[in-house]
């Protein structure tokens, strides 16, 4: 699993926070992978972003007649959480990492 920031111009972020889309299409130079996590970063940056995880990749080995070699569709997915219980009762979040790796402690 591998960690991306890449800049999401508008509309295209806020599609994205509103689950309208829920794909990107993007060249392929960072051999994306499915369960490598993306941080979209909207751009110009104004210091919001949305962390996802890829669901599915379509690459032109799967659809030549359809996609421009180079070039991947990323099925875009909500990365997993769980809600922890501090020793004073507060909730938090924990991304689906951490939570598994703190069940291996």
């Amino acid at each position: 699993m591998n960690h991306h920031a890449l800049k999401t111009v508008q509309p295209f972020y806020n599609d994205v926070e509103q689950y309208l889309k829920t794909f990107e299409v993007r060249a392929n130079d960072r051999n994306y992978s499915v369960g490598d996590i993306l941080t979209l970063q909207e751009f110009p940056y104004t210091g919001r972003e949305l962390k996802k995880e890829v669901g599915y990749v379509l690459s032109h080995d799967d659809f030549p007649q359809g996609l421009k070699e180079g070039y991947v569709v990323l099925g875009l997915i909500d990365i997993p959480c769980t809600q922890d219980t501090d020793s004073i009762g507060h909730h938090s979040i924990l991304p689906r990492e951490r939570y598994i790796s703190g069940l291996s402690k």
